[in-house]
């Protein structure tokens, strides 16, 4: 099964036990946390998937962190069956597919935009609601520097990215000018 289907099946399924719960998102927040802890904690990582540890072992962590993050019992459950079956190094990729699910669910537009400085909160303002109007959703905005941009700004809504850069307008200049070069020879 590849990568992409194991995220998406299990995924699926937390799904229907956080709208059993009914709080998605916090649902969804808290299996983050799960994953987040376990990408920071070697010792964490290897007790969930070294052989050495046996499968009682790594129930007993995956129980005591998960009331420690205040999972419900059968997100415990959940995130044990995905140990049991070997697939808890696909745990941070379902936790993002369940986060993109949790949004879905409540309408949320998740958008990032990028400048050569930070820009004043207007600036900001009217991008989120520029993408409000133009998708229906609710959104919710990252913002990031990058000096390089040298002036514009780049923004990525939903696996779309559009680039408003100084820099990005000039490499589009580059290539225009090689491929002329290119067709004129």
């Amino acid at each position: 099964m590849s990568a992409g289907a194991v995220q998406e099946r299990y995924a699926q399924a937390l799904l229907g036990f956080a709208e059993e719960s009914g709080d998605v998102a916090g649902y969804a927040a808290k299996l983050e946390s799960f994953a987040q802890a376990v990408r920071d904690s070697k010792e964490l990582k290897d007790v969930l998937t070294s052989p050495l540890f046996s499968q009682a072992d790594r129930f007993q962590v995956i129980g005591a962190l998960g009331q420690k993050l205040g999972l419900a019992p059968h997100a415990i459950n959940g995130l044990k069956l995905i140990s049991q079956r070997g697939r808890i190094s696909f745990l941070s990729a379902i936790a993002r597919r369940l986060g993109e699910l949790a949004d879905e669910k409540a309408g949320i537009l998740r958008a990032r935009v990028i400048t050569a400085t930070k820009m004043p909160e207007s600036y900001y303002m009217t991008i989120k609601s520029g993408i409000q109007q133009a998708t229906g959703k609710k959104v919710e905005l990252d913002r990031a520097e990058d000096d390089s941009l040298i002036g514009g700004a780049i923004a990525v809504v939903g696996g779309v990215t559009i680039d408003a850069s100084i820099q990005g307008r000039l490499d589009s200049i580059e290539k225009s000018l090689l491929s002329a070069l290119g067709d004129a020879s």
